[in-house]
């Protein structure tokens, strides 16, 4: 049996529903809203990580490719009896979807900026790249130096810039994510830089260490360290970490 409590609640309870419902949703459309907006945090951090992995190793194997463009001009200058074509051009396919999909605004600000300007400088120069290199193969310009010179200026103006650039945002992401890195010169460099970082040291990064050679640079007291791709300043008053022989792809590309 019923007492007159109970039942008289059940009476509240069947006559009520409808504002029980409603009081319902009140708490459960927020919750659900919380919990999905929890959920779209989540995954977003998660493709970010993810992108920044992706990231870190294309802009690595960016910056080793560009450096051989470079490297095979000035062999082509030196040496007048065999021909230096690069194996690879600059890589875009991978950073082309981060447009493709949207994925850009998975990144921060800084990230978002520098992966929008290094790709479409690395367009650039894969474009004159595919000119120049043909060029070369139907031999119209590798016997005349001024010629080979004058027709491989433009390729060569873009690999300074997209070349700072890259490791601009690539050292970053190497001291930020580089120790889960499974590439093992990114995990060396890693703790190099970190070493550097916790004795003190402030580090600027670079193409050419010469890059810093000038005036507005000679007074900056601030920094310590050039981290650069290579070391042409010799007697830079700043230590300088040459990252090519850390770096490289293959073992021939060292030295």
């Amino acid at each position: 049996m019923l007492n007159n409590e109970t039942t008289e609640l059940i009476g509240i309870l069947n006559n009520n529903q409808g504002v029980i419902a409603i009081i319902g949703l009140f708490i459960v459309i927020p919750l659900s809203i919380l919990s999905d907006k929890i959920i779209s945090k989540y995954r977003k951090n998660e493709q970010r990580k993810e992108l920044k992995r992706i990231l870190l190793k294309e802009l690595w194997i960016n910056i080793n490719f560009v450096a051989q463009i470079e490297k095979s001009y000035i062999n082509n200058l030196k040496d007048k009896i065999n021909l230096h074509i690069p194996h690879y051009p600059p890589r875009t396919e991978i950073l082309g979807k981060f447009f493709e999909f949207d994925l850009l605004n998975s990144l921060n600000d800084f990230e978002k900026e520098d992966v929008i300007e290094i790709y479409a400088q690395l367009k650039d120069l894969k474009d004159e790249y595919f000119l120049w290199r043909n060029l070369l193969i139907n031999n119209r310009i590798s016997a005349d130096e001024k010629l080979y010179i004058n027709l491989s200026s433009t390729m060569i103006s873009y690999v300074d810039p997209v070349m700072r650039n890259m490791l601009d945002l690539w050292i970053f992401l190497v001291k930020d994510i580089g120790s889960k890195s499974p590439i093992s010169q990114i995990k060396e460099l890693n703790e190099l830089i970190l070493k550097k970082i916790k004795d003190g040291k402030w580090i600027r990064t670079s193409y050419m260490a010469s890059f810093y050679n000038r005036d507005e640079y000679k007074e900056l007291e601030k920094f310590d360290i050039i981290l650069c791709w290579e070391n042409d300043w010799k007697d830079s008053p700043k230590e300088v970490i040459e990252v090519k022989n850390i770096i490289a792809i293959h073992e021939s590309w060292i030295k």
